[in-house]
């Protein structure tokens, strides 16, 4: 969806001042407005180096351009706040406390009320001792008075004022910086260690595969204006780094400098009225200009003035200010990284390092005579409705929007680099990437968990600035029930033998999707394209481990645990549920997790008879998958740590938490009483193994059904005209012992795995009865979203098959149900919607920012009005082979399938069509009917646009 050329206007309704120390929580009344701005020259001399490209800086001359700081201050009544950016790399965290100091003493000004920030320009003098060389301590010394100065005279040249802000979005001038390479292009870290699966510059060169991040286009302006219109100043925020456009050695405050030559120029600035232009440094750690210093900054002070065209100054708004510091932990390096430091250093190193690497010995030898901790200073001001967030760090984009989307206000900016400074500030995923900005050094000493806390203090910062109509609301819990095999046969969708009505009690609290789709009918693939809402063509569907080949995404359980969540998976949530089961082919994913997933024993038999054959399927030596496990003799239960594949089904009169399944339930029953004590937020995943063969559920649950009186199969015929790719040989079924391993099953044994799959299903919604019923009883429930899912659909002998592996209807449509606090009860939905949608839709449920990367569409309005249309389409794929794949896609009305070759769709093998209208059991291919060519040939154009659009943003 386009966002008009002015996404956000909101008006600062009027300016007084909280003047707060950080505990102070009393209210000041609104007063009118008066502003006034300084500007003062810091260009250095030239003996004073600059900063310059890592590991080296240049001299000062030749001066291209010179360099400001620049001050805006805002007064209500007796108080006031001073908003100051300078032309620099950055200012140290104690050379700004003198500068607080400072302004304390000649204007009374609470420390507090001062925000000082830097542009990060490289063309400027060092102000920062660190690896580029050693700061200048005259200039220091010099800047402390002129940053003063500065403050003093906007202070001094306070007059009647009005206030207003807006915002546009600005995206061609920005773009990520950090690239995922290829599989073995990543290079080394300077320190011989693992080798990085990022790098920073350069842009994706021949070995880029992505960006590993988002960007934050929105571009905010602060404007300052008389009464009678003409303009004081502004202070504006935009999310890039410095450009390094100024060729060879010389000053330069690169684009900061033309942004506000230029726009000072437009707004009509004279000697008697001068305008005060400002541009503060967002969150961009990871994020370059999108273009040279004088495009980027005379486009940004273009948009500046329109949207100051737009906003309406108001004379009255409240303000208030909180600061805290918190005390993080530093990156020191230990005893091998500290000797090989060393030994480079006293030249005893087998092989001497490059000058690059020297820069990092240098830096490992200073980081070990850093504290073990360093204070870092967070300040948050209130301007009416406008948050501003500042941080001493060079931050990420995505710390930035995940701050601004929980933030409590609706308008909110971040300026980084202020108030001293503390280095790079990547998040954890980001630091196991690796690259430039998350190297041990300098500049990047904070603790790998050190993000985290950042943004939680800077959330709870505003929060506490925050008055009552705009506070945060409570973080959503998320109970994610996953259900293995599970066909929408539930009492809720209409299957009126199917005894669930836990299940059907959520659908009764929320909103039933009658058509949810995955996006490829098998374990794996489905619950990774779930968990990383990305399609499965992304991640190579089949085979090795997602994290291999999409190193750099951030599943949805740990896009959660990134924002605050306590997260934790018990049973089948990826694929796998045990951890000898499939031999190391296991699909879990720790970092998803705060704690490591809870896993029960394989052991499926618990009848005698179950167990003798059991017994004798691992003891065989032909087995081909068990052969190869050494056998203990004098252990007859060792089969019970194994997936051994004895009978079909079982029912053995046994209590619910014998079965892993129900011990899994008690096990997540304890961690919620656990999470209600700690008042944690929660995104549970709690994976359900049944009613996945082998049908083997307690006694009583058989007990609900009379095998006579289930309904038979309704379609027991293969699809006329279907081709072979269509079917599957259900092998799935066949490795159990007593399925014939030729031909179909008989009539009789068909009812009984149909009565075993229909007990499967009693069982699993007795222990979600149990998870729902502990919710109330704490009282969590309303706090709570609940989501139902099955990774793919079922055959229970439909078309003469079992099991999945088609994209027949059977097996791509799902059960799910979301019930979220606060929305729809009671709803059904006849959308089109997918599992890959999931990602994003639990993101805007829970108010979490947008997920970076994923492929699905958020249906989280449909959840709030199950009336509403969603999607046009459906997609989902089934390979048969590395030169066959079934391409899928369900419309409103028809199902259409191409098989072709997947590295080159030009090459046809066949297609299926399906009209729903007259045929909903797809049991009639139309597609060869002469009449029904030119729809074949729309519905391949449409097939192609929606696959193509499925993938739009993310390279392939």
């Amino acid at each position: 969806m386009g966002k008009s050329i002015i996404r956000k206007f909101t008006v600062l309704l009027s300016l007084g001042l909280y003047v707060l120390l950080a505990d102070s929580k009393a209210a000041e009344s609104e007063v009118a407005l008066s502003a006034g701005t300084g500007i003062v020259d810091i260009t250095p001399d030239p003996d004073v180096p600059l900063s310059g490209p890592i590991g080296g800086g240049g001299k000062s001359l030749p001066v291209h351009d010179r360099l400001f700081v620049r001050a805006m201050a805002i007064k209500s009544g007796d108080n006031s706040v001073v908003l100051c950016t300078a032309d620099l790399t950055m200012i140290d965290s104690k050379l700004h406390d003198r500068i607080r100091d400072l302004v304390h003493q000649q204007t009374g000004l609470p420390k507090n009320h001062l925000l000082v920030s830097a542009t990060h320009t490289h063309n400027a003098p060092r102000a920062t001792p660190l690896e580029l060389g050693s700061a200048h301590e005259q200039y220091q010394d010099s800047l402390v008075k002129w940053v003063t100065e500065a403050v003093v005279e906007a202070l001094t040249n306070l007059e009647p004022a009005r206030i207003g802000w807006g915002s546009v979005d600005k995206p061609e001038y920005c773009r990520n910086r950090r690239w995922l390479v290829k599989p073995g292009t990543q290079q080394p870290n300077p320190f011989g260690g693992k080798k990085d699966l990022a790098k920073m510059y350069g842009g994706p060169g021949k070995n880029g595969v992505r960006p590993v991040g988002p960007t934050d286009p929105e571009f905010f302006v602060l404007s300052a204006q008389r009464p009678d219109g003409s303009q004081i100043g502004l202070f504006a925020n935009f999310s890039i780094h410095y450009g390094s456009g100024v060729k060879g050695e010389g000053v330069s405050a690169d684009y900061f400098g033309y942004f506000s030559r230029e726009a000072e120029s437009l707004l009509g600035g004279t000697k008697e009225k001068p305008v005060v232009s400002i541009i503060s440094n967002g969150t961009s750690g990871d994020i370059a200009p999108g273009g040279n210093p004088a495009k980027v900054g005379k486009g940004l002070a273009e948009a500046a003035v329109a949207v100051i065209k737009t906003i309406k100054h108001l004379d009255r708004l409240p303000i208030t200010v909180q600061e805290n510091e918190l005390s993080l932990k530093v990156r020191r390096p230990d005893k091998k990284r500290l000797a090989w430091a060393q030994a480079v250093k006293d030249g005893t190193a087998k092989k001497p390092a490059p000058h690059w690497q020297n820069v990092y010995v240098r830096n490992t030898l200073w980081l070990n005579d850093y504290p073990e901790k360093v204070p870092v200073r967070l300040q948050a001001i209130r301007l009416g409705d406008l948050a501003i967030m500042a941080l001493p760090c060079e931050v990420y984009a995505e710390t930035g929007l995940a701050i601004k989307a929980r933030s409590p206000f609706a308008n909110t900016f971040v300026v980084e680099l202020a108030n001293g400074y503390r280095g790079y500030l990547p998040t954890p995923n980001q630091h196991r990437l690796g690259g430039y900005t998350t190297w041990p050094a300098v500049s990047s000493p904070l603790a790998v968990d050190s993000e985290p806390k950042i943004r939680e203090e800077a959330l709870r910062l505003l929060n506490s600035v925050a008055d009552q109509q705009v506070e945060r609301p409570v973080m959503k819990n998320v109970l994610f029930i996953a259900v293995d095999d599970l066909r929408p046969d539930l009492g809720c969708y209409g299957s009126d033998y199917i005894k669930s009505p836990n299940i059907d009690s959520i659908a009764k609290s929320g909103v039933l999707f009658n058509r949810a789709y995955c996006q490829r009918a098998i374990c794996m693939p489905s619950r990774t394209s779930l968990m990383t809402g990305l399609r499965p063509d992304s991640f190579d569907g089949l085979g090795a481990h997602f994290r291999r080949l999409i190193p750099d995404v951030t599943t949805l359980p740990q896009h959660f645990k990134n924002n605050g969540y306590f997260t934790q998976s018990f049973g089948k949530v990826y694929h796998g549920s045990w951890e000898k089961a499939y031999d190391g082919n296991s699909y879990q994913d720790p970092i998803s997790w705060s704690v490591p997933r809870w896993t029960g024993s394989p052991q499926y038999y618990f009848s005698p008879e179950g167990i003798r054959k059991a017994q004798e399927v691992f003891a065989d030596p032909n087995h081909k998958r068990l052969a190869k496990i050494k056998k203990d003799p004098d252990n007859p239960d060792q089969w019970k740590d194994y997936f051994v594949q004895g009978p079909s089904m079982e029912a053995p009169d046994v209590a619910d938490d014998i079965l892993t399944d129900g011990k899994m339930t008690q096990a997540a029953l304890t961690r919620i009483r656990k999470l209600k004590k700690e008042g944690k937020p929660f995104f549970l995943g709690v994976g359900y193994m049944k009613p996945h063969l082998p049908f083997i559920a307690p006694k009583r649950y058989w007990d609900l059904y009379d095998p006579a009186k289930l309904p038979p199969v309704l379609h027991p015929d293969r699809p006329e005209g279907a081709p072979g790719f269509a079917m599957t040989g259900w092998g799935e079924l066949r490795v159990y012992t007593d399925i014939p391993n030729k031909g179909p099953v008989s009539e009789e044994q068909t009812r009984q795995l149909r009565h075993g799959y229909a007990a499967c299903i009693s069982y699993v919604d007795a222990q979600i009865g149990l998870l729902l019923d502990e919710l109330d009883r704490l009282d969590l429930r309303k706090d709570t979203i609940v989501v139902l899912w099955s990774d793919h659909g079922y055959k229970l002998g439909d078309y003469g098959m079992w099991c999945k592996h088609t994209n027949f209807e059977l097996d791509t449509r799902v059960p799910l149900i979301v019930s979220a606090p606060g929305l729809a009860t009671g709803g059904k939905s006849n959308a089109l919607v997918e599992l890959v949608d999931l990602y994003p839709t639990l993101s805007d449920l829970a108010g979490l920012p947008k997920p970076f990367g994923t492929e699905g569409e958020s249906f989280a309005a449909i959840v709030g009005d199950p009336s509403l249309i969603g999607e046009s389409v459906a997609l989902s794929q089934y390979p048969r082979g590395p030169t066959v794949t079934g391409y899928s896609m369900r419309t409103d009305r028809y199902r259409f399938t191409i098989w072709r070759n997947p590295e080159d769709h030009s090459k046809v093998h066949a297609v299926e069509l399906y009209d729903h209208r007259s045929d909903p059991g797809e049991m009639i291919n139309i597609a060869t009917d002469e009449g029904n060519k030119d729809l074949v040939e729309q519905l391949t154009q449409r097939l192609d646009a929606e696959w193509e659009k499925s993938f739009a943003g993310r390279s392939r």
